[in-house]
């Protein structure tokens, strides 16, 4: 049988396509979702991991998020802001 190693390790860095920061509820069924539309639509594949430490903030705020008190009460959940990379197969 043939047994061989690559001579060559794969900068993942090069792979990289595109990166984008998603502001979302902070709720399961929306990661859920996202996982979903990347997966089924896309023919993705997804991988969730977890940062050591936080990407600092732009600082920036959404003058609509600010005055989240205007929107009804079915809105009135935390956000997060996740990370997402898109990597060449």
């Amino acid at each position: 049988m043939f047994s061989w190693t690559a001579a060559y390790a794969v900068d993942r860095a090069s792979k990289v396509r595109g990166t984008f920061i998603a502001e979302l509820p902070a709720k399961q069924a929306v990661l859920n979702a996202v996982r979903s539309v990347f997966a089924d639509k896309l023919d993705a594949s997804v991988v969730f991991e977890e940062l050591a430490e936080a990407i600092p903030s732009s600082g920036a705020v959404d003058a609509a998020a600010a005055l989240w008190w205007t929107r009804p009460s079915s809105q009135w959940v935390q956000s997060v802001q996740i990370p997402v990379v898109v990597e060449e197969r």
